[in-house]
């Protein structure tokens, strides 16, 4: 049986969650904020569950929640819940499918349980199936969320978190869509500078592409250019002490985010919202594979070898990075 108790603010994002522990209930965390203010009015939450053989949950039969205000550096010991407090509500069902572009193999769903902004979460890696059905608590104020990832043999990724599902709701649609590819200059190409055109195919979903390129050293500068289309360059940022160096070795791959309707969009608050809030409406995530590059040598320097792409564990590395967009806080017990 799981049990887990939590603290969200109101409005702000003040966060704080333990487990409840098994035989004596007890529990105790630390709520962390930034930001100068010193009291945070909010909500106490608990949530108790249990699973079955494979650490999904069944059923539900406690949820409870008090007004709290907290201080900074306070001890709130005095919040006990009873057993009278807590109500145990009727199970309901979610279920859709995932799905999964041509080429690309599922490797990651989750399972969401969405209040007040922070998210309970279990995780089903290599699912035997793109079909799902989750058990569900029928609770005012719940909400729920499939997130999927899957990965293709280069290395691309897709990602997409379908949120806000109401409890008996069948046929839930999560579609994930083909990462972007790259293209020019080729893996391992070298003289490349801030005029070199560098080039993909879009992928799928309407939305933005973010082109980085990152050294592979830790004092170089690390470039970002958001674009609706399917080419950029580096920008020369020599004039402020940011230009691309000589004989350097870069990587540089595509990030595609969608719903987003223009590059504007991308720069507003709506778009840090849609990354990482549960509330903020469906998204989508795809990852090119990584290419390498030297760039260009400077006169009268010997040219150095031209970098590979990222080897297994590199690739590996980033394959999860999708479902942590709109993380949630908590991992349910398993």
């Amino acid at each position: 049986m799981g049990r887990s108790v939590f603290f969200a603010s109101s409005g702000r994002y003040a966060l704080g969650v333990g487990r409840a522990d098994a035989t004596t209930g007890q529990y105790a965390f630390t709520v962390r904020w930034h930001g100068s203010y010193d009291t945070d009015a909010g909500q106490l939450y608990l949530l108790r569950w249990t699973t079955d053989a494979t650490g999904l949950p069944t059923s539900y039969d406690g949820f409870a929640s008090r007004p709290l205000t907290i201080m900074a550096g306070g001890d709130f010991s005095g919040n006990v819940f009873a057993a009278d407090e807590l109500t145990d509500p009727p199970e309901q069902s979610i279920s859709g499918a995932i799905t999964v572009p041509a080429s690309y193999t599922l490797n990651v769903r989750q399972f969401i349980i969405d209040i007040a902004r922070v998210g309970f979460y279990w995780e089903e890696k290599n699912a035997p199936s793109n079909a799902f059905t989750y058990t569900v608590p029928a609770q005012s104020g719940l909400a729920f969320t499939v997130a999927a990832q899957a990965v293709d043999g280069s290395s691309r990724w897709s990602a997409f978190f379908k949120v806000g599902i109401n409890g008996n709701t069948s046929n839930v649609s999560v579609p994930l869509a083909a990462a972007p590819q790259l293209a020019l200059p080729a893996n391992g190409a070298s003289g490349v500078d801030a005029t070199t055109p560098f080039s993909w195919s879009q992928g799928g979903g309407t939305g933005v592409n973010l082109f980085e390129v990152w050294p592979g050293n830790s004092t170089s500068p690390t470039y970002f250019v958001f674009t609706t289309g399917a080419d950029a360059k580096i920008p020369d940022l020599a004039d402020e002490g940011m230009g691309l160096p000589a004989s350097a070795s870069y990587n540089w791959h595509v990030e595609r985010f969608f719903p987003v309707a223009s590059v504007d969009a991308a720069a507003g608050e709506g778009f840090r919202r849609l990354i990482v809030d549960q509330d903020a409406g469906d998204v989508g995530e795809t990852l090119s594979e990584r290419f390498g590059f030297t760039t260009k040598t400077a006169a009268g320097t010997a040219v150095a070898a031209p970098t590979t792409g990222p080897g297994a564990a590199a690739a590996g590395g980033a394959q999860h990075r999708g479902l942590l967009m709109k993380a949630p806080i908590l991992a349910g017990p398993r």
